[in-house]
């Protein structure tokens, strides 16, 4: 029997037995949220699109209002940066602890590493338990005895996803619209913010409204316009990295609207 932990150490060279999480197929109460971790080329794709759209974005507004406050700047593409190096880690490079109770000594699990059992041929026993952890050894070893069938969780709700509109054995299949929304009302009250922080500064100085104007439109394209776009996704998999997209987005909007806060306190 494993305990988990709520705390997260890095993944990479751990030096903790691994575990991996098997789910009965008759359970109706999977994981209502699953991230499908990205490769590294994707992972960096990340950052370069993030800087190319800052560079667009700077390039475009100088042209045009020759902007000329550029710690604000620093200190709204930093901020972003930081926040989207933490969203990558901890959405490809943590797993959590688990404590072993027979041998009292700490396992990791990478909840990637989650799988459906279609067919166990009596060898493990749920006792009408939501699922189990073994070690990865012994689900290696099950596997080349060929006396388990399984598929990972990611592939289960992808076959099935189109059909059930999520999952029909997911407690909550439609998460992704609930996740997708919550991004479009934190995006539209950041855009009010912000636009707020703009008619004020218009009150006492024309030349700072017109420096934080670009950057505030700018935060709103992506943190409001971005978010209200849906695409039909066929798969589990196109509907994750979707919604990952929309995420990552939010946090270049948010990059932008720290900028325009920052402007007043850099105008001279």
């Amino acid at each position: 029997m494993y305990t988990m932990l709520s705390f997260f150490t890095p993944a990479a060279d751990s030096g903790l037995e691994e575990i991996v999480g098997l789910i009965n197929i008759k359970n109706k109460h999977q994981p209502a949220q699953f991230w499908i971790q990205e490769s590294p080329m994707e992972r960096a794709l990340s950052f370069i699109i993030y800087i190319l759209l800052w560079i667009f974005v700077l390039f475009n507004i100088n042209n045009r209002f020759h902007t000329n406050h550029k710690l604000s700047m620093i200190i709204g593409f930093i901020t972003g940066i930081i926040i989207l190096i933490i969203y990558d880690f901890i959405s490809n490079s943590v797993i959590s602890l688990g404590l072993d109770q027979k041998t009292k000594k700490y396992t990791a699990m990478n909840f990637g590493k989650q799988y459906i059992v279609l067919n166990d041929k009596n060898k493990l026993d749920f006792k009408g338990s939501n699922g189990l952890i073994i070690s990865t050894k012994n689900y290696e070893k099950m596997l080349k005895e060929k006396s388990i069938d399984t598929v990972s969780l990611q592939q289960f709700r992808d076959n099935q996803y189109e059909k059930t509109l999520g999952s029909k054995d997911q407690e909550y299949p439609l998460w992704g619209y609930d996740y997708g929304n919550l991004l479009l009302l934190s995006g539209s009250y950041l855009f009010i913010t912000i636009i707020t922080s703009c008619i004020v500064s218009s009150h006492h100085n024309k030349k700072i409204f017109k420096m934080q104007l670009p950057f505030a439109v700018a935060s709103g394209l992506f943190s409001v316009a971005s978010m209200s776009i849906w695409f039909k996704n066929h798969s589990y998999t196109e509907q994750t990295i979707f919604l990952r997209l929309k995420a990552k987005l939010f946090i270049l909007a948010f990059s932008f609207a720290i900028t325009t806060i920052a402007v007043p306190f850099f105008f001279s």
